[in-house]
């Protein structure tokens, strides 16, 4: 692709965001109930590389060590790596003024550990 080509999408945002078990693109669908309510959606609805949806799923596979080991999970470096993510994924989409969603990225806050809650 071009670097100045724009992939026509019908997402007008995309959320980069961590989750368990899902593919870590997010949209916005907000109803009156749930104004922040979000929707996951696959990597080939941005027809994203290969190269570039295997970084994202190796990303989303690092999330499970803020269940398996909290206390070691180093939370900025995680949030660096998913805010480079977004920065690749807007540059391969394009310009959301030339009509490429505008990627955004959702960081990770840090987990307390059992000893951090008094447990």
């Amino acid at each position: 692709m071009d670097e100045h080509q724009t992939v026509t999408i019908k997402y007008q945002t995309v959320i980069v965001w961590a989750d368990f078990m899902a593919p870590g693109l997010w949209v916005p669908i907000p109803t009156k109930k749930h104004p922040h309510a979000t929707m996951a959606i696959e990597h080939d609805e941005l027809d994203l590389p290969e190269e570039l949806s295997k970084k994202i799923y190796a990303w989303i596979s690092s999330y499970w060590e803020t269940d398996d080991h909290p206390d070691t999970f180093d939370c900025e470096k995680f949030n660096a790596v998913g805010a480079m993510l977004a920065a690749e994924i807007q540059k391969f989409v394009g310009r959301p003024h030339e009509g490429a969603p505008l990627i955004l990225f959702r960081p990770e806050l840090p987990k307390q550990t059992e000893e951090m809650r008094g447990n």
